[in-house]
């Protein structure tokens, strides 16, 4: 399925996979992404994330929004249209790979060391943050924290 799309005064073929293709020099040409990051594309001097499109094509989604556009997946190449929604910028990072729990080395002043676990986790700009002896006691807190706070 596709959509046909304009930008910035130029006309756009946004596929549900994900590609984009662009009217140039008179014929279709697929827009290829030499990025290492989220794909964008330039269009008279202004660039756009390819997901961005992707989610104004099918979603309904407003280019000028203030909202983010979250990979399900995590996957930032993945722009295809079911793994795409507009979300706040705080539930965008409830998404995130990140663990949300570290590991801590203290040194006592005998020189001994004593190793902890810290949770981590960011709510309204407020950070939550407890230690423990074990990993295990860190994960399981972190997870119900996440299951308490991070609700999409």
């Amino acid at each position: 399925m596709f959509e046909l799309i304009q930008v910035n005064g130029v006309d756009l073929i946004c596929y549900d996979d994900g590609s984009v293709w662009r009217w140039s020099c008179n014929k279709w040409k697929k827009f290829e992404s030499k990025f290492k990051g989220y794909y964008q594309i330039g269009l008279h001097r202004k660039f756009y994330f390819i997901h961005r499109l992707i989610a104004h094509a099918f979603k309904g989604f407003n280019l000028e929004s203030e909202l983010d556009i979250d990979h399900i997946d995590r996957d930032i190449h993945n722009n295809s249209s079911s793994n795409l929604r507009p979300c706040t910028h705080q539930q965008n990072h409830f998404n995130r790979d990140a663990k949300g729990y570290i590991k801590k080395t203290y040194t006592k002043k005998d020189g001994s060391e004593t190793i902890r676990w810290r949770t981590h986790l960011v709510l309204n700009e407020k950070i939550i943050t407890k230690t423990f002896k074990t990993e295990d006691e860190a994960r399981n807190h972190y997870l119900e924290l996440k299951r308490i706070h991070h609700v999409m």
